[in-house]
């Protein structure tokens, strides 16, 4: 029993040193690798080769609830007063086509008198 053991051991210790020299490998690998990467003149330029930067989960954030619920109000005021502007607008010209149309029927009859005494100047 303490040979297989033994030699059940001595089979993990060596998988084990196995392990531990493709990890060296790897790792000079890509050393190599980044050293070749980092050398002037090569044709693939600049690579980032840092590590990938995290977010903070501790930042502060840049709004708080009161300040979004402000901001909404205020852009909530801006959309009404743009829409009031609008309406206003639109209102202002329709009361404009109005009077404009007015004005030309009041022109064409004020017309239609001209030629009509034109008419009877004329016979």
């Amino acid at each position: 029993m303490k040979a297989a053991s033994d030699r059940r051991f001595a089979t993990l210790e060596d998988e084990i040193a196995k392990k531990e020299r493709l990890r060296e490998e790897a790792v000079a690998d890509a050393e190599a690798w980044k050293i070749e990467v980092l050398q002037p003149g090569n044709e693939r330029g600049c690579l980032a080769v840092e590590p990938t930067p995290t977010t903070q989960a501790r930042i502060r954030p840049q709004t708080t609830p009161r300040s979004r619920g402000k901001r909404h109000d205020a852009e909530v005021v801006a959309l009404r007063e743009i829409r009031l502007k609008e309406l206003n607008g639109r209102r202002e010209a329709e009361q404009e086509l109005k009077r404009l149309k007015e004005k030309q029927n009041n022109d064409e009859l004020e017309m239609e008198k001209l030629l009509e005494k034109m008419v009877r100047a004329l016979s």
